[in-house]
């Protein structure tokens, strides 16, 4: 008679292995591993901001995301009528194409591989085609829409362990909700 044991999912065996990754350390040596680079902290379920406390933080990081969602909706606009060419409020489509895409890229520096790439091809359409020509205008507001948004990241990332540091008791809550998985970093 064949077993009826329904296969383990991967999501399920995924997240159980973070679980018993996460719990098995402590509070003290989750403050330890971040301040000398051996763990680091990435938010696992629910929303990143959940975990950040302090209402200074929490205005500041929304800034931020105010910041990346709305700079291209004023100053691309702002742009195209200083330049008087309604051409350039295509940047506003490639500056949301570009957030999307940096957004998709993951952890572990994919997405400033992104922004590296932005870079590059901005400079080059600069020096080859010009600051006027629409290749380098929209890759300008590309590259400063995803500039925006890797600040943003980086400032959540950072409030986000140094919320998790300075409060136990949050530690302890995220941990037991599986909010958070702690990566410890080979070597």
């Amino acid at each position: 008679m064949a077993d009826r044991t329904p296969p383990l999912d991967s999501g399920a065996w995924f997240e159980r292995q973070v679980a018993t990754e996460t719990a098995a350390v402590s509070h003290n040596a989750f403050v330890s591993g971040i301040r000398n680079g051996s763990m680091k902290v990435v938010p696992f379920k629910g929303n990143a901001y959940d975990l950040i406390r302090g209402t200074g933080r929490k205005k500041i990081f929304a800034c931020h995301v105010i910041a990346y969602l709305a700079a291209p909706l004023i100053g691309v606009p702002l742009w195209a009528w200083q330049q008087r060419n309604a051409w350039i409020l295509f940047g506003i489509l490639s500056a949301y194409m570009a957030i999307f895409i940096t957004r998709g890229r993951g952890l572990e520096h994919k997405q400033y591989g992104f922004g590296a790439f932005l870079m590059i091809a901005t400079v080059l359409a600069w020096i080859v085609l010009g600051r006027h020509n629409y290749w380098t205008v929209h890759l300008t507001c590309a590259l400063g829409a995803c500039f925006l948004y890797l600040a943003s990241e980086e400032t959540q990332q950072r409030y986000v362990r140094e919320s998790l540091i300075e409060n136990p008791d949050h530690f302890d809550w995220a941990v037991n909700e599986k909010r958070i998985w702690i990566v410890t970093k080979p070597g």
